[in-house]
């Protein structure tokens, strides 16, 4: 991942933490963070009560390859 994508997922799991108060992936630990971020084709599970402007942010910001 380049460092302007890298940035871009450090945006979203900003803002993803801002909106839930737990980062992404926040039930994982350790090594198995790692590979679900290295592994994951998808964004992590967003609350439910979101506004359908902030789903298209945060999935621009997780997009794998852009």
């Amino acid at each position: 991942m380049t460092h302007r994508l890298q940035d871009i997922w450090s945006i979203g799991c900003t803002v993803y933490e801002m909106i839930t108060t737990r980062p992404p992936w926040y039930n994982f630990k350790d090594l198995d963070l790692l590979m679900k971020i290295a592994e994951t084709t998808k964004p992590p599970e967003y609350p439910i009560l979101i506004s359908d402007e902030l789903r298209d942010f945060l999935d621009s910001c997780f997009q794998i390859e852009p």
